[in-house]
Order: structure tokens, then C-alpha cells, then sequence
């Protein structure tokens, strides 16, 4: 959480999702989607107390799968809001990849236009696309 709120990067919070997702068995990943995705970083991000960290956030246009907002009395340099995608393996091509991505963007891009976020200074907007147990797509809105 710490490289989050000091260096605005979310690689190793990515790194242990991973870690996490390369220890279940094939079995595992039938019916998985991404709210299990969703359940391993909220759990990860509760962990650290330098974020009040919220799974749906509501917000005017929809909800944010997980905010990471303001908890007194911590002052990180940066927030983030992450929307979260999970693929099956059998369906991660490329271009579905990219599809997925861009609607990613799309859904955070109106998020934090809404008044709940527009005010946030060094809100980080992310979009992480899992397929499998690995991250396929990393990207910052």
C-alpha cells in the first residue's frame, strides 16, 4: 500500500494478487470471476491502515470496484480507484484484452468525473485485467 500512496505505482500489490492466484489448482478457476479478484485486493489493502478502502463504491454514474480514499490521520501523496477485470484463459486474446481494457477506461473515466471523486487531489485511476492467474493488462486511465 505504501507504494501506492508514495510512489502512485500499484506493482506489488499486483505481484501478491499473482502469487496469491498461482497457488490454486485448475479446479479452482471454475466459476471464478472477478470479484475473487475484487476479494484479494480488498483484503490485501485492509491489511495496511493508510487508506479507508471501499469495495462498490457508489459514486453518481455507477460504483467503483474498489476505492482506496482518505483515513485520518494519513496523508499518502496519492488515492486510487481501481476497476477490475477477469478473463478466462480461453478468452484472453489481444484483441479481447484490449476490448476489455478500454471498456475499463471507459466505466473509471465517467467514475471520477462524478462530484464524490472529481475533487480528490492525485487520484490514481487504474484498470487491472486478470485472465487466469495472471495479469494481463495493468493500465493507468
Amino acid at each position: 500500500m505504501r507504494e501506492i500512496g508514495y510512489e502512485g505505482r500499484c506493482t506489488k500489490l499486483v505481484g501478491l494478487i499473482e502469487d496469491l492466484l498461482h497457488a490454486f489448482l485448475n479446479r479452482d478457476f471454475i466459476g471464478f470471476d472477478e470479484k475473487y479478484i475484487k476479494i484479494a485486493l480488498f483484503s490485501y489493502a485492509n491489511m495496511s491502515n493508510l487508506y479507508l478502502v471501499r469495495s462498490e463504491y457508489e459514486v453518481s454514474d455507477g460504483y467503483i470496484d474498489i476505492a482506496l480514499l482518505k483515513r485520518n490521520p494519513w496523508h499518502p501523496d496519492y488515492y486510487a480507484v481501481f476497476e477490475l477485470k477477469y478473463l478466462k484463459m480461453a478468452d484472453s486474446s489481444p484483441e479481447r484484452i484490449k476490448q476489455v481494457t478500454q471498456a475499463g477506461r471507459e466505466q473509471i473515466s465517467r467514475y471520477v468525473s462524478s462530484p464524490e471523486l472529481s475533487s480528490i487531489p492525485n487520484l490514481k485511476r487504474g484498470v487491472l485485467v486478470f485472465a487466469g492467474d495472471r495479469c494481463v493488462a495493468m493500465d493507468e486511465v
